[in-house]
């Protein structure tokens, strides 16, 4: 009777393993990218030409949906050679915090200056905010590794049965 619930009680934490490390992955990725750019980067100073509020929902399976709000800056700034850019940062740490019109230091590539920062405070980002999704990714796994060890130790005792 337990044969068929054995591979739900393996599919599932590997399933969320599986989209955690994803979501490790692309946060690692995007602090790298946001260090890089601090650290290598051409600065200048920029304006932000707009701030729009972005609503993601996410199913969260049986207990509902969840939704995430954040702004997203459209800055301006001229790169040292002259080049006007106008574009989303690739990386943002401002979370609500509207700078609609205000200016704001830019960290930029010089090879692909629409790759580019505009940290909250003007020197580094905020690298909790930026290492939250891999501290819940790491949380994630954890509870996957656990119940993973707790269903086999169920599944065990019920073969003995």
């Amino acid at each position: 009777m337990f044969e068929h619930f054995s591979i739900l009680f393996m599919a599932v934490p590997l399933l969320i393993i599986a989209i955690a490390l994803v979501t490790a992955l692309r946060a690692v990725r995007r602090l790298l990218q946001a260090l890089s750019l601090t650290s290598r980067g051409a600065r200048t100073t920029g304006t932000v030409i707009s701030s729009n509020l972005q609503v993601t929902s996410h199913s969260s399976g049986s207990s509902g949906s969840r939704t995430t709000r954040a702004l997203v800056e459209t800055i301006e700034f001229r790169t040292r050679d002259g080049q006007r850019v106008r574009a989303i940062p690739a990386v943002s740490d401002v979370g609500m915090l509207d700078r609609t019109g205000m200016e704001v230091e830019v960290c930029y590539d010089e090879q692909r200056p629409d790759r580019f920062i505009a940290p909250k405070d003007g020197g580094s980002p905020n690298l909790l905010r930026l290492a939250g999704p891999i501290l819940s990714a790491v949380v994630m796994i954890g509870f996957a590794l656990f119940f993973l060890w707790f269903s086999r130790g169920i599944l065990g005792f019920q073969a003995m049965m």
